[in-house]
């Protein structure tokens, strides 16, 4: 066979692409996703330049420090924040798209509310807890004390970002939910520790931290700037109507599911690494979960415009329009996530290297993280949005849970044993695990084909 020219390569991919998006419910889903992708592939350069700066000016063991500080305020703000945010994505999406403008006045007041005082009552509560701990985390790290207190003053501008950020994905408006977070966030804190690095001030984990904070804080104000401009008007002219009940019910399940999540997730994974190896090892592992998370970045720009749109089918129930969208988001997936996983694999210790040469050795860990990342994202990325986004958070809070059990369980065996890499293989086998008995539940309950192409 006569190889194509790479003209006659692109001409045959443009024609895939148009036939692929040219009808029904793949176009809006597509296109949204392109146009999300672009985003997140920017945010995710400005991460990893963020990322290699501060782990190249803080050293792998003022890294670790800093990602533990950070892991423990992601633990917070989860609890703080009660996926309230998650639900903002279902509701805001749902009221909006059926006008009842007087539900959406009433979330929209309600989850602003109580996202500013819990996040603000658990800043308050962990910088007591450090207060009382701080002996014993100078014993693990000198550092370790500041930066887990800044790391309490990041929680209330950073629990009200991915609120509002939510909001703007229930409302459709997916770059200027994602701008801000992705794109504006790391360009500060990039900016901000090279201005300090060059007047010479000495770089410490507080210091990175500290910069953080004012990235989350300057985020705010574009975001309420385009709350302002997209939310309907109609809601600033109606009673607002509140369902406490059933905001709460939807609450306690998506809050459940996420803990589970967050039990195998990187933030979490740097905890354990922290307690049971040290501030070292949790550097080293933290950068090869940084760069593995790239094969999420594919996947995430589907779900994130799939979600809203997963709610809304729901909510008129159409089930085959939905096998439709589940179909188009696998295909999506399987394209874009399976040449990214080769080429971080391939171009894995180069990636390494640019955090620092001695991050290079958590290679192999990197390599078992990637295979996480693309068994989660391809065989069960859009099974929890399917279960949350459609009333069905119950069971998936008994999925998620159980299967996350068995992976803390696992983690704490495997880690000390055989270092990050056994993190990273507990990590692998819990993605697998919860992976095999979503589809199974969602075939079996829901009728629903989830590995289908």
């Amino acid at each position: 066979m006569t190889p194509l020219t790479t003209g006659e390569r692109a001409t045959r991919f443009r024609i895939g692409v148009a036939s692929f998006v040219r009808s029904g419910i793949r176009g809006p889903v597509a296109f949204a996703a392109l146009q999300t992708l672009l985003i997140s592939v920017m945010g995710a350069i400005c991460s990893l330049v963020a990322q290699a700066l501060v782990a190249r000016l803080l050293g792998v063991r003022g890294y670790g420090v800093y990602l533990i500080a950070l892991a423990a305020m992601n633990l917070a703000l989860l609890i703080a924040k009660l996926e309230i945010d998650t639900c903002a994505i279902r509701y805001v999406g749902a009221y909006a798209g059926s006008a009842r403008w007087g539900l959406l006045g009433g979330f929209v007041r309600t989850s602003q509310r109580g996202v500013l005082l819990l996040a603000m009552l658990a800043s308050i509560i962990g910088a007591v807890v450090i207060w009382f701990a701080r002996v014993h985390l100078a014993g693990r790290d000198p550092a370790l004390t500041g930066a887990l207190w800044m790391a309490c003053a990041l929680l209330p501008p950073t629990g009200i970002l991915l609120l509002n950020s939510a909001v703007l994905q229930g409302l459709s408006r997916y770059l200027s939910a994602q701008l801000p977070w992705q794109v504006l966030r790391p360009l500060v804190v990039i900016v901000a520790l090279l201005w300090l690095s060059a007047t010479g001030r000495a770089i410490s984990p507080t210091v990175a931290i500290t910069c953080n904070v004012l990235a989350a804080v300057l985020c705010l104000i574009p975001i309420y700037r385009a709350l302002w401009r997209f939310m309907p008007v109609e809601i600033r002219f109606i009673e607002p109507r509140f369902e406490y009940s059933e905001w709460r019910r939807t609450m306690i399940g998506m809050f459940i599911v996420s803990i589970s999540q967050f039990i195998i997730s990187q933030p979490s994974d740097v905890l354990i690494v922290g307690i049971l190896l040290g501030p070292r090892e949790s550097g080293l592992y933290g950068a090869a979960a940084q760069l593995a998370t790239s094969i999420d970045i594919a996947t995430a720009s589907v779900l994130f415009v799939a979600a809203p749109m997963i709610a809304s089918i729901f909510g008129r129930g159409n089930m085959d329009e939905l096998q439709r969208l589940v179909r188009t988001v696998n295909r999506v997936n399987i394209l874009v996530s399976v040449p990214v996983s080769l080429l971080v694999i391939m171009g894995g210790r180069l990636l390494l290297s640019v955090y620092g040469s001695a991050f290079v050795q958590a290679f192999t860990a990197m390599a078992v993280l990637v295979a996480a990342q693309l068994v989660g994202g391809v065989a069960g990325g859009v099974a929890g949005y399917l279960l949350t986004m459609t009333n069905q958070q119950k069971p998936a809070a008994w999925i998620i849970g159980s299967s996350a059990v068995f992976a803390l369980v696992l983690t704490v065996v495997l880690t000390p044993r055989f270092g990050i890499v056994g993190t990273a293989v507990a990590t692998l086998i819990g993605v697998i695990v919860r992976s095999l008995i979503l589809e199974f539940y969602i075939r079996t309950r829901m009728k629903l084909r989830l590995l289908t192409i």
